[in-house]
């Protein structure tokens, strides 16, 4: 959980102008959160990923996501996503469904936004959403993330599980020796100093820094102006 705040609705609370929030498909897929806020004056999209805990992304989820994008984008809104995920859900049927589809389709959608995009990591950033909703590298202005967030190419137990196969493959109990790899490994593989260091987000944060940080951030980009070119629209997913 968010520490101090115990979920993403008390988080948005402590930045936005009192009763200013717009709730969009609030009954559909409740674990994301789509709102409209006035942030120090500015309507701002915030789309909040893991409401009360971490959550794994299927193919429903993707939809509102990449709805609510396309919707501030169509209307000059800036976008803000609050990010607390582990990946996607494992799963054969989401998976005929169309669940690689949407995930790129998002993907595409957030990188042609020319709206100022501001990404905060409250809980887990791993892999494929971490690209998705919260890298500069790929489409976000500004990235921060909380000093307990985690933010990784994968899990730590999957990373352990590579990087050690041999001492795990030798070991007498290789699921104590997998936890104790992990334990040991995690602060390296994982935190959001490391991330920071190796310059994959901005900056970390402490709970009281949050508010004047995205304020600050949505003043900065209030100027952003992306160059266009001669083409209508990308060529991708047509």
């Amino acid at each position: 959980d968010v520490e101090n705040y115990s979920n993403l609705d008390e988080l948005v609370n402590s930045f936005k102008e009192q009763d200013s929030e717009i709730e969009i498909n609030a009954d559909f897929e409740k674990e994301i959160k789509t709102s409209l806020v006035k942030i120090n004056g500015l309507t701002v999209g915030v789309v909040g990923v893991g409401r009360e805990n971490e959550v794994k992304l299927d193919g429903a989820k993707l939809d509102k996501i990449t709805k609510m994008v396309k919707l501030c984008n169509s209307f000059n809104m800036p976008i803000l996503t609050l990010v607390n995920s582990d990946g996607f859900v494992k799963s054969i049927e989401e998976e005929k469904n169309g669940l690689s589809f949407k995930a790129a389709k998002l993907s595409a959608v957030i990188a042609s936004a020319t709206v100022p995009k501001v990404s905060l990591i409250v809980g887990k950033s791993y892999g494929a959403v971490f690209t998705m909703l919260s890298d500069r590298k790929a489409s976000f202005d500004v990235v921060y993330a909380l000093k307990t967030s985690k933010i990784a190419l994968t899990d730590v137990k999957t990373q352990v599980s590579v990087l050690y196969k041999e001492d795990i493959k030798n070991a007498s109990n290789k699921e104590e020796k997998i936890n104790e790899l992990v334990k040991l490994n995690e602060e390296a593989l994982s935190s959001s100093i490391k991330a920071a260091e190796k310059g994959y987000i901005d900056d970390v944060l402490e709970n009281e820094d949050i508010a004047i940080k995205i304020i600050a951030s949505f003043e900065m980009l209030k100027t952003k102006r992306e160059i266009g070119y001669s083409k209508k629209h990308g060529s991708i997913l047509v």
